[in-house]
């Protein structure tokens, strides 16, 4: 039987907190799931970032050239045979090796590592065109790996003014043309 002259009943109350767990644990796991893209992206950015320097240090090349010893020799087709020594410094942050290239005429007779603020000699020979001899710095292009294991044509301002081997040249020249 149903009695009408009561209130109609109410089903029972539910507690809200059941409802927001179910929508807070989602919405913990996207925050957490953005937060940990988010730091994947900075720390992938970082790395790129590392290795741009680390390529853009391996084509960074510092070279200094000075002169040990060197001899002008016979005098052929316009040009003079210079043999000797000279000393290549490297003024960069990485190791280099250094050879002479062949098309250049310069034959650097051993082939070396020089670390970075560290000094070597190098026996050289090679024939000095006429028209170079009078110019008071001598271009010199030499070869160069990087230790990205990459080899570049550099060219050093070997310094030539006022040196014996330089006036010797230029005697040469002279008393040839």
């Amino acid at each position: 039987m149903i009695d009408l002259d009561l209130p109609p009943a109410s089903p029972p109350r539910r507690s809200r907190l059941p409802r927001l767990a179910a929508v807070r644990l989602p919405l913990a796991g996207v925050v957490v799931i953005a937060l940990a893209g988010a730091a994947a992206g900075v720390l992938a950015g970082w790395r790129l970032e590392v290795a741009r320097e680390a390529a853009r240090e391996a084509g960074e090349v510092a070279l200094f050239a000075g002169v040990v010893a060197l001899r002008a020799g016979k005098y052929t087709s316009g040009r003079v045979a210079v043999d000797g020594q000279i000393m290549i410094a490297n003024g960069g942050q990485r190791p280099v090796e250094v050879a002479g290239l062949p098309d250049a005429g310069l034959t650097v007779r051993s082939r070396d590592r020089i670390d970075p603020g560290a000094t070597a000699a190098f026996g050289v020979s090679t024939l000095v065109p006429c028209e170079d001899a009078f110019a008071s710095v001598m271009p010199l292009d030499v070869s160069v790996g990087t230790w990205d294991s990459r080899w570049r044509k550099v060219t050093l301002a070997l310094p030539s003014t006022g040196a014996q081997w330089h006036s010797d040249l230029v005697i040469t020249c002279k008393g040839a043309a």
